[in-house]
């Protein structure tokens, strides 16, 4: 199989290389179109009014084989917080209970910016939220504890990392690699079918 392709390839080398060298062309200019991305990323890790549900599994001999920490529904949907901005994406490692967000940009100056701007506003976020908690309740106890975490925001918030670089994110390689493979088999591929008809 390997020496008929060889052989084509001798008699039809000039037609396959006009389709190959098309096909590097769309590759190479597709490769300079996609744009470098640049992304930051900050972490922090929230404890709602009632605190976290942590989930912990203990084997026969008493040792810890799994732990997590799963947000409850008394606290902020933090989710919420970010369905408006494509440019941001939020996920939670349920070992730690720290959530992580990340921003990314064609702009390298936007992504510590914006995750900056995000973990700033969690504070504001959080006193509005919890103001708007305290008007629902009339128990004292419930009453204290709320303006306790109120007048101590890091209590809420006991781990908050800012952005402070950014990294680049370019995989472009994959389309000059994607693109080499593909030129050279749809070259072939069309070089086999021209051989074909000139048999006919």
């Amino acid at each position: 199989m390997s020496y008929f392709f060889l052989k084509l390839l001798k008699n039809k080398f000039q037609f396959f290389l006009i389709f190959f060298s098309i096909g590097i062309f769309i590759t190479f200019y597709t490769y300079s179109q996609k744009p470098i991305i640049y992304s930051a990323k900050g972490i922090f890790k929230y404890i709602e009014p009632e605190g976290m549900n942590k989930v912990t599994k203990v084997d026969g001999n008493g040792t810890i084989t799994y732990e997590s920490f799963i947000p409850g529904n008394s606290g902020l949907h933090i989710p919420s917080l970010i369905i408006d901005r494509k440019s941001l994406k939020l996920s939670l490692n349920t070992g730690n209970g720290i959530y992580t967000i990340i921003s990314e940009s064609q702009n390298q100056d936007i992504p510590i910016k914006e995750i900056n701007n995000f973990l700033d506003n969690l504070f504001y976020i959080n006193s509005n939220f919890l103001k708007e908690k305290l008007l629902e309740t009339n128990i004292n106890e419930e009453i204290l504890k709320i303006q306790n975490l109120i007048e101590n925001p890091k209590k809420t918030f006991p781990i908050i990392t800012r952005a402070n670089k950014v990294e680049v994110v370019d995989n472009r390689y994959l389309i000059l690699l994607a693109g080499f493979v593909l030129s050279f088999f749809s070259a072939l591929t069309i070089t086999v079918l021209k051989s074909r008809v000139d048999e006919l």
